[in-house]
């Protein structure tokens, strides 16, 4: 794990927004252009792991090439070492400011107009995903991200 406030290839870590089985999200700062971003760091046992390493890898490249309003930006990705040398892959993402994931909102009504949107915005992502032959492979409501505008951007592509 990334340390709260420690820096990385330019880039200032905050708080920890996820963990998973790939490894964590953290909230941070591109220092360069005072900017707030979403680091995705993929689990250091993984990076033994060629295969999980180049999907990573392959989910970045993913997301850059599809470039849609609903589906989350990535800013870079890239092996950066820590102050003790430490390599770490990371995935430079926008950050989805207020974003919770669509399961947040499962379990209480919806209105019908903002589900309608949000089916919209998705289908939208994913319509320009096929454009440039990518599938998401993996669609969930923890994969759908609102914004506190209720913009939906669809998140954690699996590619293979």
């Amino acid at each position: 794990m990334l340390t709260s406030g420690s820096k990385i290839g330019g880039f200032l870590i905050g708080d920890l927004l996820g963990k998973g089985a790939m490894g964590e999200v953290y909230k941070g700062e591109q220092l360069s252009l005072k900017r707030p971003v979403a680091i995705k760091r993929i689990a250091t046992h993984l990076l033994e792991n060629e295969d999980m390493v180049r999907r990573f890898k392959r989910e970045a490249q993913v997301l850059a090439k599809v470039g849609h309003p609903n589906v989350v930006g990535v800013i870079e990705c890239e092996e950066f070492p820590d102050a003790q040398g430490e390599k770490h892959l990371l995935l430079i993402m926008e950050l989805i400011e207020g974003g919770r994931s669509l399961k947040s909102h499962l379990g209480k009504p919806i209105d019908w107009r903002l589900a309608t949107c949000v089916i919209r915005m998705c289908a939208d992502g994913l319509a320009a995903a096929f454009d440039h032959q990518v599938v998401h492979r993996d669609i969930k409501p923890d994969n759908i991200m609102l914004t506190h505008k209720g913009i939906a951007k669809l998140v954690d592509f699996a590619p293979r």
